[in-house]
């Protein structure tokens, strides 16, 4: 789909990053995006916090308690994808200002 629509700039990785080398993944991205559906908790969001990096994600499990939206970055939610497009363009406006 990435090639399908011609996202050069979507990079994705499915294997196992090693601990040292997260922060390099980290840093080249403008966002943590996390999409999810269903969670419990994700270690993601404390990595990202740490790296000073805004998150985007959806209400699933307890994302949206540790997120504060407009602030460490925005809230969707998880049942509207369109609505998760919208923070996403929210986000790039605000950074583009």
């Amino acid at each position: 789909m990435i090639d399908e629509l011609n996202l050069a700039k979507v990079i994705m990785f499915n294997d196992f990053i090693p601990t040292d080398k997260v922060k390099y993944y980290f840093s080249v991205g403008d966002a943590v995006i996390l999409p999810y559906k269903e969670a419990t908790q994700s270690g993601i969001v404390q990595i990202a916090v740490n790296l000073y990096k805004p998150v985007i994600a959806t209400d699933a499990g307890g994302l949206s308690e540790v997120i504060e939206d407009g602030k460490m970055g925005h809230i969707a939610s998880k049942d509207n994808p369109e609505q998760l497009a919208e923070a996403i363009d929210k986000f790039y406006d605000v950074k583009r200002t």
